[in-house]
């Protein structure tokens, strides 16, 4: 078992951790901490890891350059927690990037990352490695000028195809759903918008699943009339067009949303989450569908 994440030495330090435990007793077979260029380091943060078949641990996030801005990192571990070998991105405006997402598919390294081009201003960057740490490509996407992305899940189809979901925020309504797809070569296949046009309500998602057949699912929320929201799960054929759409309304019809999907077997298809209840509390949300 792996985990990955931040370890704070101080009201101003921190330094970002990789950590494998045996998975039959929790025990700590190592860990690995990693410290920026920056003085204050308060921006060094694994946020993703993918683990491969031999035991190499790839891992995504955030460090402080020497000004205090965080650049995107990304790094390659041993199966001892031996560092084979780093990457630093930083954007072409030298303001806040980070990455939020990693994928392993066919020996590539995909990374799904945030950059400002502007203060108060992101775009979505999908970054394309291979083990070596040799970077192939960066494809960059933005819904629309002035919009700050949030980025909710990465998949990779049975073709390399990669698949971005998230949320970008700007104007009305305050957040529109988006899903947004390269090809292996890099090139910019489709990217696609989701909220309720007709009422205006605001939409997000927050994981994403592929199948070996190119075919996409989205999970997330989606505002209602009123000021709730519904679980969203929406699929998306191979060509960016939507197959079907699915919400789920609880019986305090509140606030429910899903936070990931995943595909199970040949078949299964499933969606968790939140459910808010008539008391006040949050229960777990759990639905199976057919694909």
């Amino acid at each position: 078992m792996y985990a990955c994440g931040m370890s704070v030495n101080s009201a101003t330090s921190s330094d970002w951790v990789v950590a494998k435990f045996r998975a039959a007793d929790g025990k700590r077979l190592w860990k690995h901490l990693y410290s920026g260029p920056g003085s204050s380091h308060m921006d060094d943060w694994a946020h993703a890891l993918a683990v491969d078949a031999t035991g190499k641990s790839y891992v995504a996030g955030q460090s402080d350059d020497a000004t205090g801005h965080p650049d995107i990192l990304v790094m390659k571990l041993s199966p001892k927690g031996k560092e084979t070998w780093v990457r630093r991105v930083d954007g072409a405006a030298h303001l806040g990037d980070y990455a939020d997402e990693i994928a392993l598919r066919g020996g590539i390294v995909y990374v799904a990352a945030q950059s400002s081009p502007l203060a108060n201003e992101t775009q979505l960057i999908l970054l394309r490695y291979d083990t070596r740490g040799h970077r192939a490509w960066q494809g960059t996407w933005q819904a629309e000028p002035g919009a700050i992305s949030q980025i909710g899940g990465l998949a990779v189809d049975g073709a390399g195809n990669a698949i971005v979901a998230g949320s970008s925020l700007k104007g009305t309504p305050f957040s529109k759903a988006f899903l947004v797809s390269w090809s292996p070569s890099g090139h910019l296949r489709w990217g696609e918008t989701y909220w309720r046009q007709a009422t205006g309500e605001s939409a997000g998602f927050y994981s994403v699943a592929a199948d070996g057949g190119g075919r996409v699912w989205a999970a997330g929320s989606v505002g209602t009339a009123g000021s709730t929201e519904d679980a969203l799960l929406v699929r998306y054929r191979p060509t960016g067009t939507i197959a079907w759409t699915r919400t789920f309304d609880g019986d305090a019809h509140l606030d429910d949303w899903f936070n990931v999907v995943t595909l199970w077997g040949t078949s299964g298809l499933f969606a968790g989450g939140v459910t808010n209840t008539t008391a006040g509390y949050d229960d777990v949300l759990a639905a199976r569908y057919t694909r």
